[in-house]
């Protein structure tokens, strides 16, 4: 299991893989800056969720960068993709961005 699902409590047999990521590079960071990461849930589809994330110098409202990464659920032994367990969904709901909903 992964380090999100063992925060979570969340017991399954399936597996996340990684499939698609992007990022989006705003204002440049400097060294010796202190930077604030925000992560949030931003679509739970049948089979795959899309996670997002926001880089902020701390205490500016300015974007460094933002990025998404997009997770498959697969079976363990075969890979092929299965739907996002019940379990995963309901634990992940309250970190669903209502933007895009």
């Amino acid at each position: 299991r992964g380090r999100v699902e063992r925060r979570l409590g969340v017991h399954h047999r399936a597996h996340q893989v990684g499939v698609v990521s992007g990022i989006d590079l705003g204002q440049a960071a400097r060294l010796d800056d202190l930077l604030e990461v925000s992560v949030y849930v931003g679509r739970i589809g049948r089979s795959s969720m899309t996670l997002n994330f926001e880089v902020r110098r701390k205490g500016e409202e300015g974007l460094v960068a933002s990025a998404h990464f997009v997770l498959a659920a697969v079976r363990r032994d075969t890979f092929e993709t299965v739907p996002v367990p019940e379990e995963l969904r309901a634990r992940l709901a309250p970190y669903i961005d209502e933007h895009t909903k």
